[in-house]
């Protein structure tokens, strides 16, 4: 019997159906966060095709976080889908970028979770939406929870604790092939909950164990709040401990870390995060309390974060800079992958001619 080539079954599906698909094995492209410390972590921003999950416990920064990822999408003119479940507040999310008089910037909320989730497969699917941040996934509320009445007796079994769980997983499992297919990326906040089967009060992200393993990337924020002195003082300033760590996907770091500074009413203090990775790569010095950059001098991190506000020009020249290391970064690591995998291929086929 003759054999034949699984490529001339692939090639005849494919005439037939859009079900069936070669992927590309390479990212179409890559969002940045707007967070200087943070894209270096991700290699250069979110890859396109990826699901996001930002969680922490509450007044962590995890809301301006996406909110400023989101904004960061429809400066680059991508079609972008907010879908802030908790509320919405359109001053502060001009405060964390987003430009919500654009044409490219959607927003839409909705009363269960069904619902919610299905209208963003879809905007992926059939209406070219390229970026949906959620604000929260775990706000979302299954039909069944909401049409059934709170317990009233001690018979009452009262709410499923499983369905928001149930619905959360299906609604994953659907949204992976819609963004593979699309190259879209998804980006959630989530909560922390108790968990019920560890001892110890162990906290642990909501939604179920699948929303843990369909996570291409995890960013897991842990706030630290301003002292009582400092409160006293007007300084609303929150420590934010971030970690990433890589799920699924290829095309990032396996883990990193960074601090960010989060203003009240604000978000992000992207303008510090910018400070210190310009000293990172050494584009600004520091000597003692003074930062210098070409001729501009300051004394203080303060001062220097002052003027990046109001000095949009030497702004965007820092962050140039930044995005250019890292790219370049990237652009070495990826060669020498590379190298390495040409290398593999050489010593297979040397092995090959021997035999």
């Amino acid at each position: 019997m003759t054999k034949r080539n699984v490529d001339d079954l692939i090639d005849e599906v494919l005439g037939k159906t859009d079900s069936v698909y070669v992927p590309t094995g390479v990212i179409g492209w890559r969002l940045l966060t707007g967070v200087p410390s943070l894209d270096r972590i991700l290699g250069g921003g979110l890859p396109s095709g990826s699901f996001t999950q930002i969680y922490g416990p509450e007044q962590s920064g995890k809301t301006s976080l996406a909110y400023r990822i989101a904004g960061q999408a429809v400066k680059m003119g991508k079609d972008t889908l907010l879908v802030p479940l908790e509320g919405y507040d359109e001053i502060f999310a001009r405060a964390c970028g987003i430009d919500t008089s654009a044409d490219n910037f959607h927003v839409f909320s909705a009363d269960f979770a069904e619902l919610t989730f299905n209208m963003c497969i879809q905007a992926i699917k059939d209406y070219g939406v390229e970026v949906v941040v959620m604000d929260s996934i775990s706000a979302a509320i299954p039909r069944k929870d909401l049409e059934k009445e709170q317990k009233v007796e001690d018979g009452d079994p009262g709410f499923n604790v499983g369905n928001r769980a149930r619905s959360i997983g299906s609604f994953v499992g659907k949204l992976q092939m819609a963004l593979k297919r699309r190259g879209a990326i998804f980006v959630t906040v989530n909560r922390l909950t108790a968990s019920i089967t560890k001892m110890g009060g162990t906290m642990v992200p909501a939604g179920g164990m699948v929303l843990q393993y369909d996570s291409d990337i995890k960013i897991n924020m842990w706030g630290r709040s301003p002292s009582f002195k400092d409160m006293l003082q007007g300084k609303n300033i929150i420590e934010s401990s971030v970690s990433v760590t890589k799920g699924k996907m290829e095309g990032i770091r396996l883990f990193g870390a960074t601090e960010l500074y989060c203003l009240h009413g604000v978000g992000i203090d992207i303008h510090r995060d910018l400070i210190t990775e310009s000293l990172n790569i050494g584009t600004v010095e520091k000597s003692g309390a003074w930062f210098k950059y070409g001729d501009y001098k300051f004394q203080g991190m303060t001062k220097f974060s002052d003027e990046l506000r109001v000095n949009e020009e030497l702004y965007n020249e820092l962050t140039e800079q930044v995005n250019t290391s890292i790219a370049l970064r990237e652009a070495v690591k990826e060669t020498k992958r590379k190298g390495k995998s040409t290398e593999e291929d050489d010593d297979e086929e040397e092995l090959d001619d021997t035999n």
